[in-house]
């Protein structure tokens, strides 16, 4: 075990025991209970924990840490002595290098104007209250769990759902068309008695009914009866397909003028280049020479 090895064995054995470590000729070592705390991203429970740090002050009793570095140093060494000389080796180190490894425990640092500082190991354990503690991870599985606790609402809303479908369960033997038609003809039996009962009127009492017709309350009743239904089915479409079939007609009759045209235009085609073999190739030329040319052309022409 070098020097390095027995100054952060000794400290650490104190760290255990004490808040407070005095290292004489370099400062002090002081830890602080941190409780249990939740990560950055609220995901992790970590454990409590004693958080260890140093100042460049000598504030407690130093001759703790020289009486557990004589214990630990072999017998008839000065301990006070090989503290001093270990402490200026320290800092000479620490000023040159900026940094130096305490095994177990972390890394004293300087800054640029040697400014000492110490930082943690990610696995300092100087806490034996703590020992077995481990970092818990939440999950979302675990979140997951806590979602049951709404079914007992939802089990409990469902009886209450079945206690009011259980006096209307004749309803359901039933289809909802057939009360409708049973309504319909209850209200045409109301009109008609109704009507029933203005004829009545009318015959009793003629000459109360011209005063009697400015109350037109009960004429509107006829109008339950949804008489408009059956004009429903008085869809376009059926007055599409005459007009496709004009339209097909109308293709049909153009297409056969087009053909008979064709069959003119090819038959005056011909005519004109073979009149002089066909019996009435002459009547052809003069057909087109009137065409063509005016009477005062044509007696140039012929003269």
């Amino acid at each position: 075990m070098n020097d390095v090895e027995l100054f952060a064995a000794c400290l650490k054995d104190l760290l255990l025991e004490n808040d407070v470590v005095v290292v004489p000729g370099l400062g002090s070592f002081m830890t602080r209970l941190m409780p249990a705390s939740f990560s950055d991203l609220g995901r992790t429970i970590n454990p409590p924990y004693r958080k260890l740090s140093f100042r460049a002050v000598e504030s407690g009793d130093a001759s703790a840490f020289t009486d557990r570095l004589a214990a630990a140093l072999p017998e008839g060494t000065d301990a006070g002595l090989w503290l001093s000389s270990f402490v200026a080796g320290f800092k000479e180190a620490l000023d040159r290098t900026k940094r130096v490894e305490l095994p177990d425990l972390g890394a004293m640092r300087a800054t640029a104007q040697n400014d000492y500082f110490f930082v943690a190991s990610e696995d300092l354990d100087i806490f034996p209250e703590g020992m077995g503690l481990a970092p818990v991870t939440i999950k979302s599985s675990t979140l997951i769990e806590f979602s049951p606790a709404a079914e007992p609402e939802d089990a409990a809303a469902e009886p209450a759902i079945e206690l009011e479908l259980e006096p209307g369960a004749d309803a359901e033997l039933q289809p909802e068309s057939e009360p409708q038609e049973e309504i319909e003809p209850a209200v045409i039996e109301v009109v008609e008695s109704q009507e029933s009962e203005d004829a009545s009127k009318l015959v009793e009492e003629p000459a109360i009914e011209l005063e009697s017709e400015p109350a037109p309350a009960d004429e509107p009743t006829p109008e339950v009866p949804a008489t408009p239904a059956p004009e429903a089915p008085a869809t376009p479409v059926p007055a599409a397909a005459p007009a496709t079939r004009q339209s097909r007609r109308g293709m049909r009759w153009w297409a056969v003028l087009l053909i008979v045209l064709a069959v003119i235009l090819l038959f005056l085609i011909l005519s004109v280049i073979f009149k002089d073999q066909l019996p009435w190739g002459d009547a052809v030329d003069n057909i087109i020479n009137h065409i063509l040319y005016t009477e005062e052309e044509l007696r140039i022409l012929n003269s």
